[in-house]
């Protein structure tokens, strides 16, 4: 029986879950996952090198590395051929600035949350601790 897979951690849903060419009806869809979609995000737009992004979302650096190959060769096909992409979330925890707080999960505060986003005053947990 295979193992379990441990969820993923993001740092937000994107704003905007479909992209479609204007100049086709109805495209063909490709489903971008949403850890690929932060894979990207972390990677290619944030600049972070694969190890770095890895810790980010409590995973290898081989499963980012595949995450963010799988991710490419969607865009690509997406933008080469004109379909359409839907992202989904699939099995990832989102670690939104102002929903989540690690001490509340039994880790220490550090003023950053998973993802690394400055801690904000309204957590009832860093307020009490005065961070």
């Amino acid at each position: 029986m295979p193992r379990p897979k441990i969820d993923r951690v993001i740092c937000s849903l994107p704003k905007h879950q479909t992209f479609a060419p204007r100049e086709v009806d109805s495209p063909t869809e490709i489903t971008l996952s949403a850890d690929e979609y932060e894979m990207i995000r972390l990677h290619d737009l944030e600049h972070l090198h694969q190890a770095d992004a890895a810790k980010q979302m409590r995973i290898s650096r081989p499963t980012a590395a595949n995450l963010l190959t799988s991710a490419h060769e969607k865009l690509a096909d997406a933008l080469v051929n004109g379909k359409a992409i839907r992202i989904e979330l699939g099995n990832c925890r989102v670690c939104e600035v102002g929903t989540i707080c690690p001490l509340e999960k039994g880790e220490t505060c550090d003023k950053k949350h998973r993802c690394g986003a400055a801690c904000k005053d309204k957590f009832k947990c860093c307020q009490q601790k005065n961070l």
